[in-house]
């Protein structure tokens, strides 16, 4: 992969010989700006991935670890600044014997952060992804201004589900946009003990959430649904 333009090669007053391989890494390098800004994928240039960006739906029919990435288009900001998209679904299994043994295995109660995993983009080495470029964990990503979107180090996070006590994904349904609703509420208070004291709750939500919708039900809450970034 190059990672500069050399200037000036070729030139008239040089050795075309000892050019070449300054040559090619020019060609490299504009090939590379090429795949960021048009979602190149193949030696033919007029074959582009869909314009950008796409968010993928997700879907989650049952309840176990697997998870499925309807066609997206995402620009990720790794150790390559580029397009990347899949243009057919994408099955993932969560957990470390799964899809990419880089991921984390689901606990129970715990949300867990599904991202574009940056090693396995390099090892492809095509911005045009296979479920081996997904990885979950339970780190939740941070914003950065300078990447344009929720990150972990070089990983991008592209979503977020919740396990439930049985150490299964908790079946929700994604609408492609920003909604995700689950099919069983997540309680973060139990009703045992309760007294008209006022009392603080933390609300489960993934660190990304700006908005959830809460349930009140006599004094306690339940996360029915969240919207993401």
């Amino acid at each position: 992969m190059a990672d500069q333009f050399n200037d000036n090669k070729p030139a008239l007053t040089n050795t075309i010989a000892a050019d070449i391989p300054a040559i090619e890494e020019n060609f490299g390098w504009i090939q590379q700006v090429l795949k960021m800004l048009i979602g190149w994928k193949t030696g033919t240039i007029g074959s582009v991935s869909p314009p950008g960006p796409q968010r993928s739906k997700f879907i989650n029919s049952t309840a176990d670890t697997h998870i499925t990435a309807e066609p997206g288009v995402y620009f990720h900001d790794g150790t390559v600044r580029q397009t990347v998209f899949w243009d057919a679904d994408l099955v993932f299994e969560c957990g470390s014997g799964g899809t990419n043994a880089l991921s984390e295995d689901l606990g129970a109660s715990e949300w867990h952060y599904l991202y574009l995993d940056d090693s396995a983009i390099v090892t492809l080495d095509s911005n045009e992804l296979d479920n081996t470029c997904l990885v979950n964990n339970t780190t939740a990503p941070t914003w950065s201004d300078s990447k344009h979107g929720w990150y972990n180090g070089s990983d991008r996070c592209i979503f977020a589900f919740y396990s439930d006590g049985d150490s299964d994904i908790l079946k929700f349904h994604h609408d492609g946009g920003d909604l995700v609703t689950f099919e069983a509420p997540v309680e973060n208070r139990a009703t045992g003990g309760l007294s008209t004291t006022e009392e603080d709750v933390t609300v489960s939500a993934p660190g990304f959430c700006r908005k959830a919708l809460c349930i009140f039900v006599a004094y306690y809450v339940e996360v029915s649904s969240f919207l993401q970034w």
